[in-house]
């Protein structure tokens, strides 16, 4: 009798080895919210489904696909905030700046509500639809802004007022390079 054995992929793999790291960090320590922005396909979720181990998000990086903001609430008082990607849809990047509290860019359709998705290890995601009043009540400031760049993309105009703007508003910011790669090829 033969059995066939199929590695795990690369990237589940480290996701465990994250996973684990974070495991091993005191149970007491402050929380520490990391905000993950950039454009539209930029790989925002893609980070976030592997920190959780799992393809939890949907995205499949051919559409808008985050419409809401995704918080991943890890024990250890990690939050992860996988926001809506900026410069391809007006409304979503109106959105993210409410995520960042950055003033919404008046020509775009204004938005008055977001929608925030919990996620919590052994719980049901959650969804509430917040009024920007209430969003900022919760007091939900980045301590880190992971900055997400796909090198296939061109840093336009829309990309450069953004990141302007994130500046103004916040230093700490981890500029990400994410290489992607072709699954049947193998080429980055």
């Amino acid at each position: 009798m033969y059995f066939q054995l199929t590695p795990p992929p690369i990237s589940k793999i480290r996701a465990k080895f994250i996973i684990e790291k974070l495991s091993n960090f005191p149970q007491n320590i402050s929380s520490i919210n990391i905000f993950a922005t950039g454009r539209t396909h930029s790989g925002k979720t893609t980070l976030g489904n592997r920190l959780l181990g799992i393809d939890y998000f949907l995205s499949t990086g051919r559409q808008d696909c985050t419409k809401e903001i995704n918080l991943i609430e890890f024990p250890v008082g990690l939050k992860y905030f996988d926001l809506p990607g900026v410069c391809s849809d007006d409304r979503l990047e109106n959105y993210n700046r409410i995520a960042l509290d950055i003033s919404q860019v008046e020509e775009f359709p204004y938005v008055d509500e977001v929608t925030l998705a919990r996620y919590k290890e052994n719980q049901s995601p959650s969804e509430h639809n917040l009024s920007i009043s209430h969003y900022a009540s919760l007091n939900f400031k980045p301590d880190l802004v992971y900055y997400l760049i796909a090198p296939d993309k061109q840093f336009a105009r829309g990309d450069r007022k953004y990141l302007r703007d994130l500046l103004k508003r916040h230093q700490n910011i981890i500029y990400v390079f994410n290489m992607f790669v072709n699954k049947q090829t193998g080429i980055s």
